[in-house]
């Protein structure tokens, strides 16, 4: 090869591989204008927005949750004097009345039925069966009359029908005195039956 030549070669190498080299650090460089680069920078601008929105809207929801909780408190404590209020007016105390019932002699007389009236009005009947029969005669006690009654001085009346020991059948009307106090809301009766008439008699006790 002419010498000329091969110096024209040699001159034109290093042109070469300095071009290779400068093409190839161009493909791998990231320049700020480019879009990768933007694209980041976005990204991370997004998520520090949201992290600020959201470190300002915890304590705004905290806040909400503690209002929401004292208005339940208000409105529990409000329900709760409310009910009383209507308690006090719907059922007082002073005027409530229990009447129970109890039977001393249960093989003197076989009751059968009940009735109470208070002042001429009648307040509560009742009818038994031998179930409840056999639970006076072990010493229960019923509940016969729940309402209310008017403090001071009253009429009870009972209205007995049962089967007495010598095998008549008898219905008595007894009628005592009641005495309405502020503090005693809760009355018992006692029916007793006695030989030889087996008469149904009533006692009254305060409880």
């Amino acid at each position: 090869m002419p010498m000329d030549q091969v110096q024209k070669r040699r001159a034109e190498s290093p042109r070469r591989r300095s071009l290779r080299v400068t093409n190839s650090s161009s493909k791998s460089q990231i320049s700020p204008d480019g879009m990768p680069f933007k694209g980041l920078l976005w990204l991370f601008t997004l998520i520090a927005s949201l992290s600020g929105s959201a470190a300002i809207a915890q304590p705004a929801d905290e806040g909400l949750d503690a209002r929401i909780r004292v208005l339940k408190a208000d409105v529990i404590r409000a329900s709760a004097d409310l009910y009383s209020i209507q308690e006090e007016v719907l059922d007082p105390a002073a005027t409530r009345l229990q009447i129970f019932l109890s039977i001393s002699d249960p093989e003197s007389f076989r009751i059968e039925a009940i009735e109470l009236q208070l002042d001429g009005t009648p307040v509560a009947s009742h009818r038994y069966d031998n179930t409840e029969r056999q639970g006076l005669a072990d010493g229960g006690v019923q509940a016969l009359y729940l309402g209310h009654l008017p403090l001071g001085d009253h009429k009870l009346t009972a209205i007995v029908s049962g089967q007495a020991e010598n095998d008549r059948y008898l219905r008595r009307s007894i009628t005592l005195d009641l005495q309405k106090k502020a503090g005693i809301s809760a009355y018992q009766l006692v029916l007793k039956a006695s030989a030889p008439t087996f008469e149904p008699r009533l006692d009254l006790r305060a409880l």
